[in-house]
Order: structure tokens, then sequence, then C-alpha cells
């Protein structure tokens, strides 16, 4: 599996259609068979909604491990990485309970 750099070009990361847009891309990419190394050295915070739009939904769409697996986060604050675990549970949770 060959992988691919992201960086992302805002350092204030927030909204659902700014997440939905990257999730489109990251999934193509996926798809093309490749792994994603995600740069967060430039991002300063993460809203919550950004979080569950990309990466909460991306759990569901690919499992939460095969996320882990394919999506490798690098230079991440520990806050901005705690606003992603939470919106990954908070889908984990969702659909335990359905």
């Amino acid at each position: 599996m060959k992988c691919k750099t992201y960086k992302f070009a805002k350092s204030c990361l927030s909204s659902r259609p700014y997440g939905a847009s990257i999730r489109r891309e990251w999934v193509s990419m996926l798809e093309a068979g490749n792994c994603i190394l995600v740069d967060c050295s430039e991002v300063d915070s993460i809203s919550d909604s950004f979080a569950d739009e990309l990466f909460g939904i991306l759990s569901v769409e690919l499992t939460p491990e095969t996320l882990c697996e394919a999506v490798k986060l690098s230079n991440i604050s520990d806050s901005c990485l705690q606003t992603i675990a939470e919106a990954i549970q908070e889908r984990a949770g969702n659909l335990i309970a359905a």
C-alpha cells in the first residue's frame, strides 16, 4: 500500500461542509489503494462538527480499525486528537445503540 501525504490548508478545522469535502477526497485516495499520512503541524483546533463529519463518519464507513490502519496522523496536538477520538467513539456508540 502506497502512502500519500495530506496537509491541511487551514489551522482551524471547522464546519461539516469542509469535513465532508476532505472525507470525499480521502475516500478516493483510499479506494485507489493508498494509505494517508496526515500532517497536522499547522492545525491549532478542530471543531466537534468537523471531527464528526470527517473522522466519525469515516470510521463508520471503514470501521475504526481500518481507519486507524489507513490514516496516520502526525504532529497532532493532544486536544485535537481528543476531539477526533470523541467523534469516533460517539459514532461507535450510535452503532451499538441502533
